[in-house]
């Protein structure tokens, strides 16, 4: 072999060896592993930093009891912090956990399970799992205080419930106390709700966890609700109490005011009434055939609003809603 083809062939050796060649430093290039770096993995990054969706090593998102988390994150302090990666049995809520576990203070704890509420120790609840946890949002009528009622997760007063159609506004009903949307398919009822009958109802058997969830929705109380804060709902729907968007059930007059009717129709307590002066319900019927009854007051109204059958669920039989004041 001439003396030029051992020259070419000493580095190929190396290389066929697997020992690395560097120039004329002492070793190989520092590993980038701070913000800014390229990353697969949070582990691929140093310093607190995590991997971002555009693949690059940056700095976590901060966070309060006010502004959360993504998922998959966890506050590092709830006066304020940072957001790190969650641990495998971190939690928000409850259904974040098996059956059997419960949330507390951001982590799923092993707990008693259950079959109601006796089979719980001191002030704990059986939830929707069957499970022993403190309570949270009302289940149900029984959780509020006097006469308030259970609607979407909190306790409302009478006067801020409905009984008829006309007390919830265009393109929504009354049903059960609260106002819910007039639908068609699901896709037009609101957060951890489906559509029976023409209108938009809880959906409490949507989830046992919140693995069955859409990504950013959580299990709570058997439905699949987004986490929020003050305004981050979309839609119709309002931030409850206990941090989850829910649809909105507030009452909405149809009305303010005059120019609110069709000419010749009045406003009255929030709902748009046809005058009957004749005092004959032909003369009702003539501008809608749902109006049956010509009232004392020489004004128009259905059947249903001078003899209603329900004010709630509770006046009705069992499976059956009260529905614009008539069980169904």
């Amino acid at each position: 072999m001439n003396l030029r083809a051992l020259l070419l062939a000493a580095p190929m050796a190396v290389v066929l060896t697997g020992c690395p060649i560097y120039g004329d430093d002492d070793g190989p290039p520092p590993l980038c592993v701070g913000i800014g770096c390229d990353c697969d993995f949070d582990s691929d990054c140093d310093g607190g930093a995590i991997c971002g969706d555009s693949g690059w090593c940056e700095a976590p998102p901060e966070c309060s009891d006010s502004d959360p988390c993504p998922d998959g994150f966890v506050c590092t302090g709830a006066a304020g912090g940072t957001c790190i990666p969650a641990p495998e049995d971190a939690c928000v809520t409850d259904g974040d956990c098996p059956v059997g576990q419960a949330c507390e203070s951001g982590t799923c704890v092993g707990v008693d399970t259950c079959d109601d509420d006796s089979d719980c120790d001191g002030s704990l609840v059986c939830d929707y799992r069957g499970t022993c946890v403190e309570p949270g949002a009302c289940r149900g009528h029984d959780d509020c205080s006097g006469d308030d009622r259970c609607i979407e997760g909190s306790c409302i007063a009478p006067a801020g419930t409905c009984q008829f159609n006309y007390e919830c506004g265009a393109g929504r009903v009354c049903v059960n106390g609260g106002c819910t949307p007039i639908c068609s398919n699901p896709d037009q009822c609101g957060s951890g709700s489906t559509c029976e009958s023409g209108v938009c109802v809880p959906n409490p058997g949507e989830c046992v966890t919140s693995d069955s969830c859409a990504t950013g929705e959580h299990c709570v109380g058997g439905r699949c609700l987004p986490q929020c804060t003050a305004g981050s709902c979309e839609g119709d729907e309002v931030c409850s109490a206990d941090g989850f968007c829910r649809p909105n059930p507030e009452v909405r007059p149809f009305c303010s005011g005059p120019d609110d009717c069709a000419a010749g129709s009045l406003c009255v307590d929030g709902a748009c009434r046809t005058p009957c002066p004749s005092g004959e319900a032909m003369e009702c019927q003539q501008t809608d055939v749902s109006l049956s009854v010509c009232a004392a007051d020489d004004l128009c109204y259905t059947e249903n609003e001078t003899n209603p059958e329900c004010e709630n669920e509770d006046m009705c039989g069992e499976g059956r809603r009260c529905i614009d004041a008539i069980c169904r």
